[in-house]
């Protein structure tokens, strides 16, 4: 509704839909998240910690453009925070699934929303 109240086509206001499918395809990088640690704080701690900082800097970015002039910019930048808010799901996932014992996970998948294995 804002997207077209700024004159935004119906084509663009649907490919703002896709921006969420980074949730859907994260486990090509989820490997990685899982496996190396980026700094001395350990290896979910630090994919956290790059994730907080990088959802700052995009939201930060994302404050300067003007959503009746950059259009695009403003779907560029709102795919690349839904892509670090799908890897800060991945690192902390990872990080309760292995603080919790295993009869622990059933009570925390559903208070996370992620199915019990």
């Amino acid at each position: 509704m804002i997207l077209r109240g700024n004159g935004a086509s119906l084509e663009l206001t649907g490919l703002y839909s896709t921006q969420l499918s980074a949730f859907n395809v994260n486990f090509l990088w989820a490997p990685i998240v899982d496996r190396w640690s980026l700094n001395h704080l350990g290896l979910r701690r630090s994919w956290i910690l790059l994730a907080q900082v990088a959802s700052t800097t995009v939201l930060a970015a994302m404050a300067f453009l003007n959503p009746k002039t950059n259009l695009v910019a403003i779907f560029l930048v709102s795919l690349t925070l839904a892509t670090v808010a799908a890897t800060q799901r991945i690192a902390t996932l990872g990080y309760i699934a292995e603080a919790l014992d295993s009869n622990e996970r059933p009570l925390g998948a559903a208070l996370l929303g992620w199915e019990a294995t």
